[in-house]
């Protein structure tokens, strides 16, 4: 059902919206922060409510020259399906599970919506494009402070019912040894217990963990899938940070781990890790035994403290006598150092295959009727078709690549049944996608709902006019990868209309710009909303 509108209706709209947009509420289609506690709805979107900063406070403005703006949707198929650097014709994404279920919780206790529905939706919104997805929970070796709270070893209350969300979605998930993003880090780099493309998180730690690629998460509504991207060797290359300096600049300003010094701002330890502090910091410890590395971050703090009075180097925005003069004779303490340079991580663990996997209907279904409201047979048929049907073509197209490049030719697959039509459109990133007519065969239907505890009548009616309906956009490449023949017939047939949703402006006139193709050949028509202008 289509979101509904604000409840300010008429000219205060319009000042109701910037005025939320003002005071950074976030919008879940068009419905406000305010007006959701008005509404009950669907939460697709991961973050509804502030939640304490993780990691180190206002890095995020700092590392903004090397962030790279991305569409989830074209981002994944460059790099992953199209690249296909890891063999699987996805990118290899790994999730701090943790992180997700405190989101959903917060959000669920301000009052907007089901944590376990967030957490479903999520894991939904992510298949719809070329992953595959690792979830890592937090493992018994982690530490017993983070920002200040003492961790709860029992688990969170939400973990047994996400492991089976995410199991039921055909993904994978394993419990780390200690902290999951330091695990997350380690897949990152080295590739241990299971190599990774790239880290999904909030948390800047991830740097002082050693993460080569971090996505930060920015929308995932319907029309707006966005991300931002960072890299390391960018994040070196361009600001010339290592992952020592994270570490150094955590212990000055604050991170998971430590509260910071008070009077230190960031420009300050900013200063300091480019006069070489953090490098020196961690030859102060390396390879020496406690006592040792003690003794040697004494002399270290003292050439710290002199740089703050005299700012010798000329890399500090001034000099900080007083900062200088609070600085605690117990800092840097090095059990939070060696936290971050030496964390627990997991090391191999047997068995563990990530891959990408059908969904599993049925047991989403008995899934869908225990947890969420909408979990009737109408409800869970209706999310199957809308929701959930995207990623089972998606998986199909990568399975059925996967086999052509290994030298198994196979058919097309019967579930894509008719070109229709094809776009470019900028909520997946301006890439070209194909409007596909799915045959899904009713039985699937009837097999997912087996097991449900609700009486239920065969669905043979609704299928003979809902499931001729069901159509999905995928990108053009999936498809041509697994038959292009097929593709050509479609491009190659009478004109098709390619539709575009980039608007050109040009004084009071306003153009669009119409892609179509024909006999192979792409033509762009200019027009105007100016009479008999083409």
């Amino acid at each position: 059902m289509a979101p509904k509108r604000c409840c300010i209706t008429g000219a205060l709209h319009y000042v109701h919206t910037r005025l939320c947009r003002a005071l950074r509420w976030v919008y879940v289609g068009e419905l406000c922060l305010l007006c959701q506690l008005r509404q009950a709805s669907i939460v697709t979107s991961p973050l509804l409510v502030p939640l304490p900063t993780m990691g180190i406070p206002k890095i995020w403005m700092e590392l903004k020259q090397v962030e790279e703006n991305i569409s989830i949707i074209s981002h994944t198929l460059s790099a992953g399906f199209l690249a296909n650097p890891s063999g699987t014709r996805t990118m290899l994404i790994g999730i701090d599970a943790s992180a997700w279920m405190h989101c959903a919780a917060a959000n669920e206790k301000s009052g907007h919506g089901n944590a376990r529905q967030e957490l479903w939706a999520r894991v939904e919104r992510f298949l719809t494009a070329a992953v595959t997805l690792v979830f890592v929970f937090d493992g018994p070796g982690r530490p017993g402070l983070k920002n200040g709270r003492r961790i709860c070893k029992n688990g969170h209350r939400l973990t047994g019912d996400f492991k089976k969300i995410i199991e039921a979605f055909g993904c994978a998930w394993f419990t780390a040894a200690g902290e999951a993003e330091a695990t997350l880090a380690n897949m990152s780099s080295v590739g241990i217990p299971v190599p990774i493309d790239i880290v999904q998180s909030d948390d800047s730690d991830c740097f002082a963990f050693g993460a080569s690629a971090v996505l930060r998460i920015r929308s995932e509504d319907k029309k707006n899938f966005q991300a931002s991207r960072y890299s390391a060797a960018d994040i070196s290359q361009t600001l010339g940070l290592s992952r020592v300096d994270f570490v150094l600049i955590a212990l000055l300003v604050g991170g998971d781990y430590y509260d910071g010094l008070g009077n230190c701002g960031i420009a300050t330890a900013l200063g300091l890790v480019r006069a070489g502090f953090g490098a020196t910091l961690s030859k102060a410890i390396e390879g020496k035994s406690n006592n040792a590395a003690r003794h040697a971050l004494l002399a270290w703090r003292e050439e710290l403290k002199q740089e703050l009075q005299t700012n010798a180097s000329g890399m500090l925005p001034t000099r900080k006598p007083a900062l200088a003069q609070s600085l605690p004779s117990s800092f840097p303490k090095l059990d939070i150092i060696r936290l971050y340079l030496h964390p627990i991580v997991s090391e191999d663990i047997p068995g563990l295959v990530i891959q990408r996997r059908m969904p599993n209907l049925n047991a989403l279904a008995i899934l869908a009727e225990r947890l969420f409201n909408w979990g009737h047979i109408a409800g869970i048929v209706k999310r199957i078709s809308s929701r959930i049907l995207p990623s089972l073509v998606v998986t199909t197209l990568i399975t059925s690549t996967l086999a052509n490049d290994h030298g198994q030719a196979s058919p097309r697959p019967p579930i894509l049944k008719r070109i229709e039509r094809e776009r470019i459109h900028p909520s997946t990133g301006n890439i070209r996608e194909f409007r596909i007519s799915v045959a899904l065969d009713p039985a699937i239907l009837n097999d997912a709902l087996i097991g449900l505890t609700s009486e239920h009548e065969p669905i043979g009616s609704w299928s003979e006019t809902e499931v001729t309906k069901m159509r999905v956009w995928i990108p053009a490449s999936m498809v041509e990868a697994v038959d292009r023949s097929w593709v050509l017939d479609f491009r190659c047939g009478p004109a098709v209309g390619t539709k575009t949703s980039q608007k050109i402006q040009g004084g009071s006139t306003r153009y669009t710009a119409i892609s179509t193709t024909f006999r192979g050949h792409e033509q762009i028509l200019i027009m105007s909303d100016s009479d008999g202008e083409l």
